[in-house]
């Protein structure tokens, strides 16, 4: 089992003692809770829909190019979208951004949207640029959390060297517990 797999685990489980322990025991969900929640699941209403950032990467859209992807959005049950524009190279593309087409386009996307019942959203940034970047340092941009693991067997106080989980990291926690 990889690492993340039990770091997933240990955490649902400790939601889940938090959360239903009541009372020295874990109390049973009605069934017919259990069963609105799995409808709500298994058939998502209008208001519990997927989000997405829908990029357009180097100012190479188009109407009917918009009109394709929010059919194709549509039909994958995405209720809502939030348009990033990317240049990469930082050169403007087909249709650069804020020219007079740019708007058309634009205005055609919240018409489209409309049309197919999906809320449109906009984001004044690339998905980057306020969490990390080629200009962010390692130590400020946005990191994954890694763990290791040490077992310590014995009674009382020790002291003892824990594993570096990855060669460039910073501790945030030391976790310890009674294994059973």
């Amino acid at each position: 089992m990889n690492i993340l797999n039990r770091l997933v685990k240990y955490i649902l489980f400790i939601l889940l003692v938090v959360t239903g322990f009541q009372y020295g025991r874990i109390e049973k969900m009605p069934q017919r809770d259990l069963n609105i929640i799995q409808s709500g699941f298994t058939i998502p209403q209008d208001s519990n829909t997927v989000w997405y950032y829908y990029y357009w990467i180097g100012d190479d859209i188009s109407k009917e190019g918009v009109t394709k992807d929010l059919e194709a959005i549509k039909e994958f049950g995405i209720g809502t979208f939030l348009i990033g524009n990317i240049s990469l190279e930082e050169n403007d593309g087909n249709v650069p951004l804020f020219s007079d087409e740019f708007w058309k386009i634009t205005t055609h996307t919240v018409k489209e949207g409309s049309r197919l019942g999906i809320d449109v959203g906009f984001f004044n940034s690339p998905g980057w640029s306020l969490s990390g970047g080629p200009w962010v340092m390692h130590d400020k941009a946005t990191r994954d959390l890694v763990y290791s693991e040490t077992t310590v067997k014995g009674k009382g106080r020790q002291t003892i060297k824990l594993e570096k989980p990855a060669s460039e990291f910073q501790d945030t926690h030391v976790l310890a517990f009674r294994k059973i």
